[in-house]
């Protein structure tokens, strides 16, 4: 099987610089096909989810707010998340409207929080679309000296 080393490099090696469109969109028509990827560990900056529920409880969503915040800890304010992946790795997918119900969850919880969302690429999964989701903690720049938040833009 095939692993997609970009996905699950554990994310250190991705840019966490802002483009101008803020997220990178691919057409769900021309979505390439998903590769397997390595087994999801407990340690690192990489999540998988095959979804999450639309009516999550307070409960739930501290949970999975709190893991994310862990996901970030451990990538150094980088975090991946990929969305339509059983915990092996396999990227099975999930239909249309159930991924993107699961992403609108997943960008609910990041607005309240000080993290913002790089990238989203979508995928073709074995039965449905799984989505690749860059994430990254976001500088306070009111804390910076005049001149250093221009600095970020040349790494």
């Amino acid at each position: 099987m095939a692993t997609d080393n970009a996905a699950t490099d554990n994310g250190k090696n991705n840019s966490c610089r802002s483009n101008s469109m803020g997220l990178k969109y691919q057409k769900f028509r021309n979505a390439q096909p998903a590769r397997t990827i390595r087994k999801e560990s407990d340690e690192g900056n990489i999540e998988y989810k095959f979804k999450i529920n639309d009516w999550i409880s307070k409960e739930r969503k501290d949970i999975l707010t709190s893991q994310m915040m862990f996901r970030l800890h451990q990538g150094d304010g980088i975090a991946v998340y990929n969305i339509g992946y059983h915990d092996d790795g396999t990227p099975l997918g999930l239909g249309y409207h159930r991924l993107f119900k699961t992403l609108e969850m997943l960008f609910e919880m990041i607005e309240e929080m000080v993290i913002e969302v790089k990238s989203v690429k979508i995928m073709k999964g074995t039965k449905g679309y799984c989505a690749n989701i860059l994430i990254c903690k976001k500088v306070n720049t009111d804390l910076l000296p005049p001149g250093v938040e221009d600095f970020h833009d040349d790494w």
